[in-house]
């Protein structure tokens, strides 16, 4: 019995040992989770990216500017929409269909 319990006295320092004996130096990646508040961020309208103000994972507060579109294609359509030309065929087409609704109305 004594003989039996030696061997697993010496076995279980052999196994606690091993460890220090294998290592090498190297530094060994850590292991393990991390807990994150994940927060995914987009906007309404697609559109392409100009410009990125932060790096990923730089805190940011409130009313920072994350990002910038291109708005080129919204300017052009604003412009367009406001231009008198524009304007003047929306009223045509305005007239346009009341006067065939007093028509079709019995």
């Amino acid at each position: 019995m004594r003989k039996i319990l030696f061997l697993a006295v010496v076995l279980l320092l052999v196994l606690c040992a091993l460890p220090f004996l294998l290592a090498d130096g190297k530094p060994r990646p850590y292991q393990g989770w991390v807990e994150a508040d994940t927060l995914f961020i987009g906007t309404e309208n697609g559109g392409r990216l100009t410009e990125l103000a932060v790096a990923e994972g730089q805190a940011v507060t409130i009313d920072t500017p994350l990002f910038r579109l291109d708005d080129r294609t919204e300017a052009a359509a604003v412009d367009s929409a406001a231009s008198p030309s524009a304007i003047s065929g929306a009223m045509k087409e305005i007239a346009i269909a009341s006067a065939r609704g007093r028509r079709t109305r019995p």
